[in-house]
This record gives C-alpha cells, structure tokens and sequence, in this order.
C-alpha cells in the first residue's frame, strides 16, 4: 500500500515573510469594492489546483540555463535550484509564442506550457540550438502542475514536491506570493490528499477560474493568443524582465514600452451582472471598441470581466457597454498593483 504524503507540519514565519496580498486597484463601485473584499479573502487562505491546461517541456544538459534566458522574457540568470519564474516565450517580433512557468532543479529545468502551444513551443526551443549542450523534451505524460496560491503556497509546494520526488518553486500564478510543484504524475491523488489535509483545499477548475478572473489574471487561449503582443495582454508589468540581457523578441518588445503604446489592451471591466466571453464592448455612444474575453461573478451579485479594447478606452474610470451592461474600467491593467 502506498504510504500518504503528509504535509501537516505549519509553514514556518520565515515562510510568510514578504507574502504580498492579492491586490485589486479599481474605481469606486460596489463591483469594485467586491473584487477587494474576494482579493482580501483569497489572501488569507491557500488553495491549490491542477493545472491540467500544463504541458512540460524538460531542458537538461550544462549550458541549459544561459541558453534558455535567452528565449524567454523572464531574468532566469539569477536563479538557482528551487527557484523559477513566470515568462513568455516571444516570437522574433515580440509575439507571444505561449507562457511558461520555468522551474528550476539541481539537474533540470522544467517548462510548464499550454497544452496547445507545447509542440510548437519545442519546435520554436529546438530550432535555436547549435553547439550549445542543450536537450528539449517533451514530457508531458509524466509531471503534473500543481499551482498553489496564498500565504502558505511556497512552503507547502515545498513539502509536497519533497515527498513525491517533484520539484517546486515560487513564483508568480495569481499573486507574486504564489508557487507551484511539479510532481510525477503517479503521484497526483497522494500530494491531494495531503495538501488537502495541510489546509490548502484543491478547487476544481471552474472554482480556481472564478478566482483567475476575478483578479485579473488573463489566460492564454482565452484572453491573448500568439497574436498578441506581451503589453497588450498587460503582462509586461509581471513576465518581462527590462534589465536582462537580450532575447529573442526583446527589440520589438522594449520599443513598445519605450517609444509608445500598443493599439489595444486586456482590461478589467466592472459591471452589474455576468456577459457572455465574446461580447462586443462599446463605448456609450455605440462604437464598437472591444471584446470581452472572460467574465465571473462576484460575492456581491455584481461582475467582473476581462476585455481586449482600443487603448484609446482602456484608462481607468471610462465609461463603456457591453450590450444593456453599463461597464467601466476598474483598473489600468490586470494583475496586483506593485
């Protein structure tokens, strides 16, 4: 019989030290005062989910580290074993290829993907090898994410990694106070159970979405594609390193922060009650300047929405529609405010 992981022993202060709340920054309303209570309510509490939208790419060999940072816009230079980032993967001209947590083990690094994007993804890694001593591959049949979120994340991502001969790291997945453990995939039912019975419930997927949207956090597949360009999906703010050396893409991607502004924006809406994702958003005179992408309700009875809109409509406080809706713009980007 197999023996149950327990993850009982209490995360130590030095654990919580640093833990920085989620945050949400938005206009005066009352479906702006629900997103602070249900921001407020999920920092106090971990959770845990499976991120089953995660594929894993393992990367191995002695240049792994050099050679990957400069793929990806996260500053992995500094980072040792246990440690990770929340990145992206660009294109030559600053495209999102797919967003990756990178996890890092003494011997290894492990690249949580979409589910989608893994084969192109490796494609994409592969074709930037020459003489480095790198190897990509895919392994996506044997780790499974486990994304925790809240006060104890990183500590219990810790143990659970520990005792199912996983890997985890903190780092960014609803909040800068976040971590993930990468487990093998036997060992998905025991870590459950015991980080369950540590007081972090696992939510099933709907429940962690209702959370992702209520904070602001976009999805990739839902919210921005490889289309979209890393300010526009407002992540340069928490994925994009400004002080790192170069990557693939970085050119394109400094300009836009540096020499302007993007044509459009994902944007947390507030409104009084739930649209449907691919609802057209408009301004109160009738143009149309957006979609909505995500939506969920909030404790209150009020709503929040995700939505890409001209950038000319995505300053706080303006007034817009969706439908019979009265929206407005609750906060300039999504994601806890520094």
């Amino acid at each position: 019989m197999r023996k149950a992981l327990s993850l009982a022993e209490p995360a130590s202060p030095q654990a919580r030290e640093g833990r920085r709340p989620g945050r949400v920054a938005c206009a005066a309303g009352r479906g702006d005062a629900a997103l602070t209570a249900m921001s407020g309510s999920i920092a106090t509490a971990t959770v845990a989910t499976w991120l089953e939208e995660r594929a894993t790419l393992v990367v191995t060999g002695s240049d792994r580290l050099r050679w990957l940072n400069g793929l990806v816009t996260c500053n992995l230079a500094p980072l040792t074993p246990g440690q990770g980032a929340y990145g992206l993967a660009t294109s030559k001209v600053g495209r999102i290829l797919a967003d990756v947590f990178v996890v890092l083990a003494a011997d290894r690094m492990l690249v949580g993907c979409p589910v989608g994007r893994a084969a192109e993804l490796h494609r994409s890694l592969e074709s930037y090898l020459i003489m480095e001593d790198v190897e990509v591959e895919e392994a996506s049949s044997a780790w499974r994410w486990l994304a925790l979120h809240g006060p104890d994340a990183p500590a219990l991502a810790a143990r659970a990694a520990a005792d199912a001969a996983g890997h985890a790291a903190p780092l960014f997945v609803l909040d800068a106070g976040d971590a993930v453990a990468v487990v093998p995939a036997a060992s998905v039912a025991p870590v459950s159970e015991a980080v369950a019975a540590a007081g972090a419930p696992v939510l099933a997927p709907e429940a962690w979405e209702q959370r992702r949207v209520a904070l602001g956090i976009p999805r990739f597949g839902v919210d921005f594609d490889e289309k979209t360009y890393p300010q526009e999906a407002a992540l340069e703010r928490r994925a994009v390193s400004f002080q790192k050396g170069c990557y693939l893409g970085q050119e394109v991607v400094c300009r836009l922060e540096m020499r302007g502004h993007v044509h459009r924006r994902l944007t947390r809406l507030a409104l009084a009650s739930v649209p449907a994702p691919g609802a057209t958003v408009a301004t109160e005179a009738g143009e149309a300047v957006g979609l909505v992408t995500s939506a969920t309700a909030l404790p209150d009875g009020t709503a929040t929405a995700l939505a890409m809109v001209k950038y000319a409509h995505s300053e706080p406080g303006t007034a817009l529609r969706v439908g019979d809706l009265a929206a407005r713009v609750a906060s300039p980007d999504p994601g806890p405010l520094a």
